[in-house]
């Protein structure tokens, strides 16, 4: 689930699609019941549950692709992370940063634990304010998209909020007893 101290589990992730974009990604939470990741163990490099996202998303986004015979057009590509962001975040603590080459995916469905700052005309994130101005909350459930540091398509409310458990908790604490 969390993986060793190892530099093949060390975040950010990358994967190219079959078109060549490559996509990165950057998690902060846990993937405690997600067992449509199981089957990529053998194709990741590291051990982590973040890593195994990635390639199931990048998945999802050739299986769109061979579907529509083409390069998906940014609405596509919306609409195939936004369906695996609310999927995936069913159960999971599942904040994260995905960037496709082109844009910048947000989402947060831990409540206060990303926040954002509009800057020089870009965005930055953090999981808690860096200085004392201009941090604001990221949205619970819903996936933002940016380009060149603007917010340009918002997504729905999926509604699944990831709230700690003590069972949760327990399978997390004793993988990390083990490092």
């Amino acid at each position: 689930m969390v993986g060793a101290i190892a530099y093949e589990n060390c975040h950010p992730f990358s994967l190219q699609d079959a078109t060549g974009r490559a996509w990165t990604l950057i998690h902060n939470g846990t993937l405690f019941h997600a067992p449509q990741l199981n089957s990529y163990t053998a194709r990741q490099r590291g051990e982590t549950d973040s890593e195994r996202a990635l390639i199931r998303l990048v998945v999802k986004i050739n299986e769109a692709t061979q579907a529509r015979g083409d390069a998906l057009t940014p609405d596509e590509r919306f609409q195939v992370v936004e369906t695996f962001v609310a999927t995936l975040s069913f159960g999971n603590k599942l904040n994260l940063l995905i960037y496709d080459g082109e844009f910048l995916y947000a989402h947060m469905n831990y409540a206060d634990s990303l926040c954002y700052k509009e800057i020089d005309g870009g965005v930055i994130f953090a999981t808690q304010p860096l200085d004392y101005g201009g941090w604001k909350r990221m949205p619970l459930t819903t996936l933002r998209v940016y380009r060149e540091g603007l917010l340009v398509h918002e997504g729905k409310k999926h509604g699944n909020i990831f709230v700690d458990n003590a069972d949760d908790m327990r399978r997390l604490f004793l993988d990390f007893a083990v490092l």
